[in-house]
């Protein structure tokens, strides 16, 4: 009887834990596409986008700030920074600046 009220007990929790993962997963999404696309348009020629890609960069500066010390959440950080400066140009970094932030 005891073990299977613990059974019923690990199975209740368990989705929590995995929400709190999948929670964490997409706000280190977030704060990598911010700051990835952030330093990209920083170094770009127009002021507009210079000013755009700081405040990107200070939003997922932001994002990290609340989320740091969670678990996993630099390690899916650093996997998600890889996978923007690999697959997104410069275009679709604008775009998503532009869908996020207000003018």
């Amino acid at each position: 009887m005891k073990k299977s009220l613990l059974v019923i007990a690990m199975l209740a929790v368990a989705p929590l834990s995995q929400a709190t993962d999948l929670d964490t997963k997409i706000a280190a999404s977030f704060a990598a596409k911010y700051e990835v696309c952030g330093n990209m348009m920083k170094n770009s020629s127009k002021l507009k986008w210079k000013i755009k890609g700081k405040i990107s960069h200070e939003r997922a500066a932001e994002l990290s700030r609340d989320r740091l010390f969670e678990k996993g959440y630099v390690k899916h950080l650093e996997k998600e920074k890889k996978k923007v400066r690999k697959h997104w140009s410069k275009k679709q970094c604008k775009k998503f600046i532009n869908e996020r932030l207000e003018d």
